[in-house]
């Protein structure tokens, strides 16, 4: 293409852009990508967080036959500052019990214990299903507020932001329970102003 490469870029924007693209396609449709959505094969949050703490330079201390220093950057050159070398011992270890599976199935939601496939509320406008993979939660579409008020307590509600955005005119803010009166208003006759 013949654009300007972007400040310390090879290529132009739009190529950058393209090229972008492609690697986000290649990464999302991956199945085996360890940072996917597919709840039948990803990593919980735990397990990702101790595959995130390891290093290149933490693998090749691991399979070394001798134990050594190693720079933190294991493809950069060693630097007393910038890139330090360090024992092999003061890396971080993979913690395996993130994958330790429990006898005892289930999600605590809201301070309650959830078996796996019940469902909890932790709010009044959020549901919870509990998973293998852990609790599932998401924002409920209320169809009824007067229900609403009926089944659970004022303050609850209007803790809820889900709640509030749904049905806060519902919900009065003051403790009487009195609901202030909506405003009269009334659009001016704008018809002699509309051409035929």
């Amino acid at each position: 293409m013949s654009e300007r490469p972007l400040q310390g870029g090879l290529v132009g924007p739009t190529f950058a852009c393209i090229i972008a693209i492609q690697f986000r396609q290649l990464r999302k449709c991956d199945r085996f990508w360890y940072e996917n959505d597919n709840p039948a094969a990803r990593f919980t949050e735990q397990q990702l967080a101790e595959i995130r703490k390891v290093t290149l330079s933490k693998i090749l201390c691991e399979n070394f036959d001798i134990q050594s220093d190693i720079q933190r950057a294991s493809f950069d050159l060693p630097s007393n500052f910038l890139n330090p070398r360090v024992p092999c011992s003061s890396l971080p270890k993979l913690d395996l019990s993130a994958w330790r599976e429990s006898s005892a199935q289930g999600c605590l939601i809201a301070g309650r214990s959830v078996a796996v496939g019940e469902s909890a509320f932790p709010s009044p406008c959020t549901s919870c299903i509990c998973s293998s993979e852990g609790a599932q939660c998401a924002s409920l579409r209320i169809t009824d507020c007067a229900q609403l008020l009926r089944e659970w307590p004022r303050e609850a509600i209007l803790r809820d932001d889900v709640c509030t955005a749904q049905c806060g005119t519902a919900a009065p803010p003051n403790p009487n329970g009195h609901r202030r009166q909506p405003i009269n208003f009334k659009f001016p006759d704008l018809s002699p102003f509309i051409a035929k």
